[in-house]
């Protein structure tokens, strides 16, 4: 794997500017040359880690991804993380974002399942939609259930002239459905959810769902199940807590280096 920054003459730097940031020379973001197994060759950009002073008018930041998440791409999900079989969750995934193009023709999106918190249900549907914002150049948005529904409830109250963005999550390329099944239920929530989810099914847009249960199990209005089984691609992660692991990795790095000194 190789990092390099992009060409100067795409920046403001000269032969004796001194730049700021010695990771990105000022640019904002470092781009990264690698060949990965399964995914082939590609080159995609992150904004820099150290100065963090990508464009705001990036297509990552109007889709609303975690922070946690901005800068991860598919080759930073570590499929091998997990003690169980994670081919097929692999190939799929590596499917989706290598023949997208392929997948939306035929209106296709995951469901991304796994009971076990911390599993990378989360993680993986970032790291596609980075992947694809950067290699496709489309519009994503992320939200959680429980977000989306309140935002609606405060898009009530909104002026007449004020935009309503919750149009936004039904027009946009890809929508990251985020903690389905975690919203309160009710005929409302029932409501609400059915018409994005229906807007986006008619007109073939697809989505990516992550949730604690499989779809079928989902406590929801059948409708709303239907149609996510009709549009939708089940992966059912292994029931591991990869978050956990990471971060108790983290923290053995830390007390090392520290302890060491």
């Amino acid at each position: 794997m190789k990092q390099h920054v992009m060409k100067q003459n795409r920046g403001q730097l000269t032969e004796n500017t001194e730049p700021k940031c010695r990771t990105c020379r000022d640019i904002g973001y470092i781009f990264i040359d690698e060949t990965v197994e399964d995914y082939g060759y590609h080159e995609y950009a992150k904004i820099c880690p150290v100065c963090k002073a990508g464009n705001p008018n990036d297509q990552r930041l109007k889709a609303e991804l975690p922070q946690k998440f901005f800068t991860t791409c598919l080759p930073d999900f570590k499929f091998d993380s997990y003690s169980g079989d994670s081919e097929e969750m692999k190939k799929i995934a590596g499917s989706f974002f290598r023949d997208f193009d392929k997948w939306r023709a035929d209106a296709l999106g995951l469901y991304l399942w796994s009971s076990k918190r911390g599993s990378g249900k989360t993680m993986l549907a970032c790291a596609l939609s980075n992947s694809l914002m950067i290699k496709n150049g489309i519009s994503v948005r992320f939200i959680t259930v429980p977000d989306y529904l309140e935002s609606l409830k405060r898009s009530f109250n909104r002026k007449p002239e004020e935009p309503d963005h919750s149009r936004q999550y039904q027009e946009c390329d890809l929508l990251i459905l985020d903690d389905f099944g975690a919203e309160k239920n009710g005929a409302w929530q029932d409501q609400e959810l059915f018409r994005l989810i229906d807007y986006r099914y008619t007109r073939r847009l697809p989505v990516i769902v992550t949730a604690n249960s499989p779809v079928d199990q989902l406590d929801c209005n059948t409708r709303i199940v239907d149609r996510l089984y009709d549009m939708t691609v089940m992966i059912h992660l292994p029931e591991e807590g990869i978050r956990a692991k990471k971060a108790d990795e983290r923290k053995r790095r830390f007390l090392d280096s520290v302890i060491s000194k």
